[in-house]
């Protein structure tokens, strides 16, 4: 913050110095590959369930444990983020998941697929998560937040495909087993570990491990001569920023899910299309557009230096696109064209925005060392929404068959409404000073009156 003044000029999406930081941005997304090993199974459903000889019902308990960790993990994650090096959590996640996924290509129990399950759990919840987004932002300065956290998004996409599609490739073109590809995604993630622990470095990733190193010879002062302010968890809690980050988080989750997830049988079901057509568009049109848009949002999020804005523009739009998919008629044809224009339309929106959930923190000033504890929270809140999501969305459409379809378009609105209005109170906080909390916002206030003075 103490030089936030002297960097603003920077600017532009290819400005002074950016072309190196969104290399080390797509660099450390590729520890992404933990969260993509789980995914095998979902993406590669009948090859796994025939490797392994498993039921539908043991596919799903698999896929229920990276939600178990996902709800107990974030918390935990944010812990260790605000206690320690992001960087070597993020490293040490790329490890264990590369373990699991050798342990996973010679596994021939089931018992022995829950404990990998487990660790990739541990990997993607607890050592990576938090501390990678942490690890984004220390990348660059504030004016830099919005460019990098939606070129994130873009990059996830990118290290998607490469993984996924590379995979197919590897057990169809190369005509390599199953388990030999997992071996060698077990073997890249070795590989990005030690890139990462080694070669990841900025000035703001430096400055972060010498604090902690701080922190850590303070725990064995005595209290009394420790000046260091002690903030737990329940003071995050008590952060309105906190919750309002939750809220659009959640949402966004939801969107991303609502649009998505049933794209394919609204295509299929509603408009006629084949399976395999349905599943080619839905595919193309989410990674395409969360590619092609997202860092165009943060563009636009530092040079007006405010995410809520972006936040509250786009929401509007995306109710409003929302509510005309639920007025399509159920037929094919050119009502098919037009609800793929508004899936399009309400894409660039969504994807503009999905990104800068993790600005949001920046624009309330939270201090670097609380936010592992804030996305923490959120991140474990966040782990809900699939839950809920197919609970509403399912009874919608075995209660109305087709026409349930109108009613998770108005859900679809009506979330979208909510993150909207999340944006819409975090500004009024954060322009009344309240978003953080007195007692933060206290020791935010004497940090920038300590500068002022050092600056004279």
């Amino acid at each position: 913050m103490g030089n936030g003044l002297m960097q603003r000029k920077g600017g532009g999406l290819l400005g002074p110095g950016m072309l190196k930081k969104y290399w080390l941005v797509m660099f450390a997304t590729f520890s992404n590959t933990s969260f993509l090993i789980s995914q095998l199974s979902q993406v590669f459903y009948v090859q796994f369930q025939d490797i392994f000889q498993l039921t539908n019902t043991q596919m799903g308990f698999l896929e229920g444990f990276g939600n178990i960790g996902g709800f107990v993990g974030g918390i935990i994650g944010g812990l260790l983020a605000d206690r320690f090096s992001p960087k070597k959590l993020t490293a040490i996640g790329c490890f264990v998941a590369a373990f699991s996924a050798l342990l996973e290509s010679v596994a021939h129990s089931y018992f022995l697929l829950l404990i990998i399950y487990f660790c990739l759990a541990l990997a993607a919840n607890v050592l990576l998560l938090t501390p990678y987004f942490k690890l984004i932002k220390l990348l660059g300065n504030s004016d830099e937040q919005g460019k990098l956290m939606t070129f994130s998004e873009a990059a996830y996409a990118i290290v998607t495909l490469v993984i996924q599609y590379g995979f197919l490739g590897a057990i169809t073109a190369l005509n390599l087993s199953f388990q030999m590809a997992l071996r060698g995604v077990g073997i890249l993630c070795i590989l990005v570990g030690i890139g990462i622990w080694v070669f990841l470095k900025s000035p703001g990733i430096e400055a972060e491990e010498k604090r902690l190193k701080e922190l850590r010879k303070n725990s064995t002062v005595s209290k009394k001569e420790n000046t260091e302010p002690k903030v737990g968890l329940l003071e995050i809690l008590k952060m309105p920023v906190t919750w309002c980050n939750v809220v659009a988080t959640f949402c966004l989750n939801l969107m991303a899910q609502i649009v998505f997830t049933y794209m394919n049988p609204y295509l299929v079901g509603v408009m006629a299309f084949t399976a395999g057509t349905a599943s080619f568009v839905a595919i193309t049109m989410k990674n395409f557009f969360r590619i092609v848009v997202s860092p165009f949002g943060g563009m636009l999020r530092d040079k007006l230096g405010d995410s809520t804005i972006v936040f509250k523009v786009a929401c509007v739009a995306m109710t409003v696109i929302a509510l005309g998919m639920a007025l399509l008629p159920l037929g094919g044809g050119t009502i098919a064209v037009l609800y793929l224009v508004l899936v399009a339309l309400f894409s660039v929106g969504m994807y503009a925005i999905t990104g800068l959930q993790y600005t949001l923190v920046e624009d309330a000033k939270v201090p670097i060392k609380y936010t592992g504890r804030l996305w923490g929270v959120v991140f474990t809140v966040n782990a809900t929404g699939y839950m809920i999501r197919g609970a509403i969305c399912g009874q919608l459409l075995d209660n109305f068959g087709n026409a349930g379809y109108r009613y998770i378009f108005i859900f679809l609105a009506v979330t979208t409404a909510l993150c909207g209005a999340s944006a819409f109170v975090l500004k009024k906080l954060i322009d009344k000073k309240k978003a953080l909390g007195k007692r933060v916002q206290a020791e935010v206030d004497a940090q920038m009156a300590q500068q002022a003075e050092q600056a004279q």
